[in-house]
């Protein structure tokens, strides 16, 4: 049996709600709508609004077209390394690989060697920090104990 575009949205909803551990009620606080109104979108008895959907797909970071993938398709988003969801979920460096699929390879292998760069430098000054920020008590610790000096001709 055919499911209905209202129980697929519902079903997705559901699970999109669920894997971020929220309950109805804390979703719809995020959407300003009330709580009865995603129990009923989620047992496929409202038809949520556009602007609804694009409401939930922001907050889930997801393109809004999940909401209306044939399920096989979405099976397969699942599978993607963990690394592409999070490209996916965030729009700047959805962005950015736009830009990147218009570029030669000539250019491709320079922005990969100045991020490259830029990772270097930012965990050099990361440890740098780390460097600067150690208490001064362990840094007492870490000094050799005092010794005086006596001197023999002074005694």
């Amino acid at each position: 049996m055919e499911m209905t575009l209202k129980k697929e949205i519902g079903e997705r909803l559901r699970k999109l709600r669920k894997e971020k551990a929220l309950t109805q009620k804390e979703l719809s606080k995020k959407v300003a709508v009330d709580y009865s109104y995603i129990g009923k979108i989620e047992r496929g008895e409202q038809l949520p609004s556009i602007k609804m959907l694009i409401k939930l797909s922001g907050i889930f970071s997801i393109p809004i077209g999940y909401f209306f993938q044939e399920g096989h398709i979405v099976g397969l988003l699942e599978h993607l390394p963990e690394e592409l969801m999070d490209i996916a979920g965030d729009k700047k460096k959805r962005i950015f690989l736009k830009l990147l699929k218009d570029m030669d390879e000539e250019d491709i292998s320079l922005i990969t060697e100045i991020l490259r760069l830029l990772k270097e430098h930012k965990k050099t000054y990361q440890q740098r920090r780390l460097l600067t920020e150690i208490p001064l008590s362990r840094v007492a610790e870490q000094r050799r104990p005092y010794k005086k000096k006596v001197f023999k001709g002074l005694r």
